[in-house]
């Protein structure tokens, strides 16, 4: 008769300032937090389920490890399984919980997503077994992620952040610095974001909501942009689809030079702002926007007024 079984240990090990951390575990969920301490701290939970006593149940787990090398590199540390226990009749998860010092340097490998970077603080959770899903929140430094299938949350996060992802959502709410963000297929969400942010997608929509970025550069292969931005003095906005609508929200006291250009479909504003030729300029101009489809409309409307999907608006 199947049963389920769970092992649990701990591992606490000095870290020097200018050390950098390799995790690797390939068999359940990882979640990072950041903890005033000089140790770093592990919690390691092993589950199984099969056709064994307790006694065999406890025996199979011992020999699942948590392996440490020391290189020139840094530390490694990573979840090892051995082959015998791995048979189609077992089912076997292994979850880190891992408390790091502020400092450290860190790079956590799952086999679907990568993290690497310097952090300053914060929280940081990856999870594939139920829903491919990386959590990040309230992180300050630079961190790259590159994902496979799963989605993507981060909040409240200030620096330098690379996100690159083979499919799934992507969403980034309250970001403060310069963001690299590309995706091969799925919806790009962003929302109350400053800084420098560039942003790519072959296949999926992009929203953007309350930006205020120095620079703006957005492009989609296929998908609509629907972009509520607050340009800045000498601010600079790239939004273009190659297959899609773009609908662009500005506020009524606006400073900026519009240009818009379609090659197959229309180019429709509301009042008060009004277009000359493919061009339109509100207040003295300070920033500039360049809106660019290939095969689909531009809207232009300002923030006091709802649109439906037809681009006609309603108060």
């Amino acid at each position: 008769m199947k049963g389920s079984f769970a092992q649990v240990e701990e591992k606490e090990i000095v870290i020097g300032e200018e050390k950098r951390i390799f995790i690797r575990n390939l068999y359940g969920n990882t979640k990072l937090k950041t903890w005033n301490s000089h140790r770093l701290k592990l919690t390691i939970t092993k589950h199984l389920t099969g056709d064994f006593s307790e006694q065999e149940a406890e025996k199979r787990l011992k020999h699942i490890e948590l392996k440490e090398k020391e290189s020139e590199k840094g530390l490694s540390l990573e979840v090892s399984v051995p082959l015998f226990i791995l048979t189609p009749d077992v089912k076997i998860g292994v979850d880190l919980d891992v408390f790091a010092p502020p400092y450290i340097n860190l790079e956590i490998d799952t086999g679907l997503q990568k993290l690497n970077g310097s952090r300053k603080e914060g929280y940081i959770n990856l999870s594939y077994k139920d829903k491919l899903l990386t959590k990040i929140q309230n992180v300050k430094g630079s961190l790259s992620i590159l994902s496979g299938p799963a989605d993507i949350e981060i909040k409240n996060s200030e620096g330098k952040i690379s996100v690159e992802s083979s499919s799934g959502r992507i969403t980034i709410k309250g970001f403060s610095g310069e963001m690299n963000v590309k995706n091969e297929s799925g919806d790009i969400f962003l929302e109350e974001c400053l800084g420098a942010i560039y942003v790519r997608n072959k296949s999926g929509n992009i929203t953007l909501k309350g930006i205020e970025a120095l620079l703006l550069s957005v492009k989609t292969s296929s998908g609509n942009i629907k972009a509520d931005i607050n340009p800045i003095k000498e601010g600079a906005y790239d939004l273009e689809s190659y297959s899609g609508y773009i609908k662009l929200k500005l506020p009524f006291h606006s400073s900026c030079h519009v240009r818009l250009e379609t090659k197959c479909g229309k180019i429709l504003s509301e009042p008060p702002f009004t277009l000359e030729g493919n061009e339109m300029r509100l207040g003295s101009g300070e920033s500039s926007l360049a809106l660019k489809t290939s095969s689909g409309n531009i809207y232009v409307l300002h923030k006091l007024e709802e649109e439906k999907e037809d681009g006609h608006t309603y108060r």
